[in-house]
């Protein structure tokens, strides 16, 4: 491997042949080794009896993403002394829900009906 200052003398266009050449061999070794695994794999699936000879390469699956982010839920609770402010019993409960729950009143008063 070429040290530090030996790069350093190179000119632009050399510098680009040596990242050039060294990209190229990044992909021929991934490309080998990635065959080696996948004759690994399959001689792995033959010793224990896999019905294919060629094993699927897998990719990772996909992360999950939730269906309602987004949606609008409809509320549940409603203020009855101000009945624009509502709930729709999810998250942190508003402070007037707070607020009437400490006085001692059940939560299922506030229903929305």
């Amino acid at each position: 491997m070429p040290s530090k200052t030996a790069l350093a003398k190179l000119s632009y266009a050399e510098l680009l042949e040596v990242r050039k050449n060294v990209d190229e061999a990044i992909t021929h070794r991934h490309n080998n080794e990635r065959q080696e695994l996948t004759k690994q794999l399959t001689n792995l699936a033959r010793l224990f009896g896999a019905k294919t000879g060629t094993p699927a390469v897998k990719s990772a699956p996909a992360p999950r993403v939730s269906t309602s982010k987004g949606k609008k839920v409809k509320p549940k609770y409603r203020n009855p002394s101000k009945r624009s402010e509502t709930w729709t019993g999810r998250g942190r409960q508003p402070l007037w829900l707070v607020h009437e729950l400490s006085k001692g009143k059940n939560i299922e008063s506030f229903l929305i009906r």
